[in-house]
This record gives structure tokens, C-alpha cells and sequence, in this order.
């Protein structure tokens, strides 16, 4: 069956047994699955960014498991093969989006670094100028 599925920039988990499942909720609410086959925790986003949502695991315990992880992070879930059903996230199903984002991300630090470094330069002209229009008459 994985085959069916293209795994796009992520390694791949075959067949695995969920052995735990630990959910919060609220302001610090993180998703959690744990495999038999690696100590590798996998992270999970909040139900509903997975298309189609994904169920309560904490029922799934001991099911056989298909675990497609981003391949750049320490065991992002792209996507989860439950049975017959693939629930996938937008990363998953569009590895552009990623890289978009990325992209956009680095965009903003350089914007931002260079209004930074242009206010600096510009407060020390302005230093220097005051310095050199009223020398400092105490020396």
C-alpha cells in the first residue's frame, strides 16, 4: 500500500506498532506517537490540519502503523497510514508549500537585518555629526 503514496521529502516508517500515544490539550497542547521500532518520538499537529482529521490514537494503540516524517526535523508527521486511510498534512500533500514558506521566512530576516543594519549605520552618522558640529569643550 505505501507505495500508492509518493513519499516527498520525507523518510518513511514501514509497518510499525503504536506502542503509546500521549495527547494534551490547552495553551501548551503537543501530540505525541510512539513506535515499537525506533525510541523516535513523532510530533503531531493539532487533528485538524490533517486531511482527513485524524482520529483519537489513544484508541489505536497496538494497530499497525505507516509513518511518513519530515526528513529536516526531528519527527515532523507528514502523514500517517491507519489502516486503509491516509491522513496527510498540507506538507504532505503539497511539498511546495514548504519550501515557500521557507522562502518567505528568509526573505523577512534579511528584510528585517537590513532595516537593522541601516538604522545603526544611519545613528552612527548622525553621532558623528553631532560630534563634529559640538566638539566636546571639555578637553
Amino acid at each position: 500500500m505505501p507505495s500508492r503514496f509518493p513519499i516527498r521529502r520525507s523518510q518513511f516508517l514501514s509497518v510499525a506498532t503504536s506502542n503509546s500515544y500521549e495527547e494534551t490539550t490547552g495553551k501548551g497542547a503537543y501530540r505525541h506517537l510512539y513506535v515499537d521500532s525506533t525510541p523516535q518520538e513523532f510530533y503531531l499537529d493539532n487533528r485538524n490540519s490533517y486531511s482527513p482529521p485524524i482520529p483519537d490514537l489513544g484508541s489505536d494503540i497496538g494497530s499497525q502503523v505507516d509513518v511518513y516524517f519530515n526528513a529536516g526535523t526531528a519527527g515532523d508527521v507528514l502523514a500517517i497510514q491507519l489502516r486503509e486511510t491516509l491522513y496527510a498534512n498540507d506538507y504532505y500533500l503539497h511539498p511546495e508549500h514548504q519550501k515557500d514558506q521557507m522562502v518567505s521566512s528568509g526573505a523577512t530576516i534579511g528584510l528585517l537585518s537590513a532595516i537593522a543594519l541601516a538604522t545603526a549605520l544611519w545613528w552612527r552618522l548622525l553621532v558623528r555629526a553631532k560630534t563634529a558640529v559640538a566638539p566636546d569643550i571639555g578637553s
